[in-house]
């Protein structure tokens, strides 16, 4: 993972309107698009309830990997949950969990199989 930047500078208070942000910001390079990633420092923001899945707007975040409850072992261990049970999507993936990360983002771990291959 590369850390880009620039973050605190007028250009990106102004992008993201914002004054006095400061973040670091990452670009993730896939095989079929990119995944931009920012963790602020400033300025402070309140803590807010997380959505609830079923609300309209973006609610996850689906990740390909070979062992999706190890993954969500990672997420706890980071301060997040566990959603539910691992389960196998009969005829589909074998495996895929669901967990909320530290800031409340929810994140879906897939073993891809069947009718869910492998993302390309």
């Amino acid at each position: 993972m590369q850390v880009l930047g620039p973050s605190g500078t007028a250009l990106m208070d102004g992008l993201l309107n914002l004054d006095g942000s400061s973040a670091r910001t990452t670009l993730l390079t896939g095989p079929c698009g990119y995944l931009e990633l920012f963790e602020f420092s400033a300025p402070d923001a309140p803590a807010a309830a997380p959505v609830p899945p079923h609300h309209p707007g973006l609610r996850h975040v689906g990740i390909e990997c070979a062992d999706p409850a190890a993954m969500a072992a990672r997420v706890e261990a980071a301060g997040g949950i566990q959603l539910g049970e691992q389960i196998a999507i009969p005829g589909g993936a074998p495996a895929v969990v669901y967990c909320r990360d530290p800031f409340g983002n929810i994140l879906e771990f897939l073993c891809p199989g069947g009718r869910m291959p492998h993302a390309r």
